[in-house]
């Protein structure tokens, strides 16, 4: 019975976290450059209240090739040296650049479709279920629109009750999150849950100007290593 309560509050506890902790990720969209701080909680413990904000720096271009600056965990008191993701749709490539070994490891890719802007607020879905839990359909309320950072965005919130079975207590998971049609992306994402507390990620310092195109390429002291590494 212990491993199984477990497993559900777990589950329960990663789903949340998952949710918020993936802050909001960049669409690949042309036409649409900008640069903006996101700043979002990052987990110091079981209940988000005591999570610090932790900021990365991201870009797109007009071509929608898309980097992101993201500090990376280190000892108390000692510099976080930032890891860089590019995303280069032009090229076919992924990157991930380690500033410490100067190296960039390199995938490819391929040009994925812009997000369907008629359903910018489609909630995706688990792909899992386990037992003892019920699976609700969150519902959706709109909000009065908003200027953040001169964007006019648009709100919903999106309300999940969990109800109360047998393993777990019943649960409120509640998201505030505001789109920009103009960026097509959410720029803010409020968040409330009855265990795991509140918690904000929001986009901040938000400039609409061409970002440097040297920002999407591999500096040329980088030693660039193919993954999955290539057989001879």
């Amino acid at each position: 019975m212990k491993t199984r309560q477990f497993m559900v509050s777990g589950v329960c506890f990663c789903g949340a976290l998952y949710g918020q902790m993936l802050e909001m990720p960049v669409p690949i969209v042309a036409g649409h450059p900008f640069s903006a701080d996101e700043v979002t909680p990052r987990q110091l413990s079981s209940n988000l209240n005591s999570a610090v904000p932790e900021t990365s720096r991201v870009y797109r271009d007009s071509a929608g090739r898309i980097r992101i600056d993201t500090p990376t965990p280190s000892k108390p008191g000692a510099v976080s040296t930032p890891r860089v993701f590019i995303t280069d749709t032009v090229a076919g490539f992924k990157y991930v650049l380690n500033p410490d070994t100067k190296t960039a490891r390199r995938s490819s890719t391929t040009a994925l479709a812009p997000p369907n802007t008629d359903d910018p607020w489609k909630v995706e879905r688990w792909g899992f279920s386990v037992p003892g839990v019920v699976e609700t359909s969150p519902s959706l309320e709109p909000l009065a629109t908003q200027l953040i950072g001169r964007l006019t965005v648009e709100g919903r919130r999106i309300t999940n009750n969990i109800p109360k079975t047998e393993h777990s207590e019943a649960q409120d998971d509640v998201n505030e999150v505001w789109y920009s049609p103009e960026l097509q992306m959410m720029v803010l994402r409020q968040v409330h849950h009855t265990n795991l507390g509140e918690s904000t990620t929001r986009l901040e310092n938000i400039d609409r100007s061409e970002p440097a195109p040297l920002l999407f390429q591999v500096p040329p002291e980088y030693t660039i290593e193919d993954w999955p590494p290539k057989r001879n």
